[in-house]
């Protein structure tokens, strides 16, 4: 009995610590257009994206430059991702980061609206179009 009340401990453990290395995976993305992400507005480059905390999202430019950072609760559970990609709505010629999802997870994060967004949308007169970027 103590030897499958162990054995189960050891897989509870190894099964949450491979939904952390793969919910933690960094994620790069080449956005050509300028966005906001948070309460940052950030330039079209090279972005690393990753979670060191649950819900902590950080998004890093390549260069080192540029980054913010933003808490992204679990917006959805959609069955498995075949491709990490990013959400954004578009207002005119304004990006606003909405969704992260991860390629191999199950559930995406959602950012957080922000008074930014929330004027955007409130100057159009149709519904902002949702613009996805995917890693292949």
């Amino acid at each position: 009995m103590k030897t499958h009340v162990l054995r189960t401990s050891i897989m509870a453990v190894l099964v949450a610590a491979a939904a952390h290395a793969q919910s933690s995976a960094t994620l790069r993305f080449t956005i050509p257009f300028n966005f906001a992400a948070g309460s940052a507005t950030l330039a079209a480059g090279r972005y690393e994206v990753s979670q060191s905390k649950p819900g902590l999202i950080s998004l890093q430019s390549r260069d080192g430059k540029a980054g913010a950072l933003m808490l992204a609760p679990i917006v959805e559970c959609a069955g498995v991702q075949t491709a990490s990609k990013l959400v954004f709505h578009r207002y005119g010629n304004n990006y606003v980061l909405s969704q992260i999802w991860s390629a191999k997870d199950s559930c995406g994060r959602q950012a957080p609206v922000t008074p930014t967004e929330r004027k955007l949308a409130a100057g159009q007169k149709a519904p902002g179009e949702t613009v996805i970027l995917a890693l292949r």
